[in-house]
């Protein structure tokens, strides 16, 4: 049996499965509208010791979430700049780190950040040695 001859038998059943279905959009939609905040800052690290922190680019910034479940992850920008937009108010555990690895090390620190509604919380990182 040719494909030419099975297209039409499939097409046919597809047809008799589908007719009785009647496919309708909602009615209304709802949007849960919660009030958020934003968390910004900058992560920096004094990497050489010379008493002079810097930016320190490409570190991770993780914000736990107070419920539970896998950190929202971030890297800081060129400059150790972060942004979190658009962040559901509550209290979030956030932790900066950095890890250099000539020779290994760890750099990081923790904090706590408080988002409120329409505010925008400034949480700045000095990475220390771990």
């Amino acid at each position: 049996m040719g494909l030419e001859r099975i297209l039409p038998k499939l097409a046919l059943i597809g047809f008799l499965a589908f007719n009785g279905c009647k496919l309708e959009a909602p009615n209304e939609i709802t949007v849960k509208n919660e009030p958020r905040g934003e968390i910004v800052g900058t992560v920096t690290w004094d990497f050489n010791g010379d008493g002079i922190y810097t930016g320190a680019s490409g570190a991770s910034i993780e914000r736990f979430n107070p419920g539970g479940g896998p950190p929202d992850v971030r890297n800081a920008g060129v400059n150790g700049g972060y942004s979190y937009h658009d962040v559901p108010i509550g209290t979030y555990v956030m932790r900066a780190m950095k890890i250099t690895y000539s020779p290994y090390t760890v750099w990081e620190e923790w904090a706590d950040a408080t988002v409120t509604k329409g505010n925008v919380s400034t949480i700045n990182f000095m990475l220390k040695k771990k």
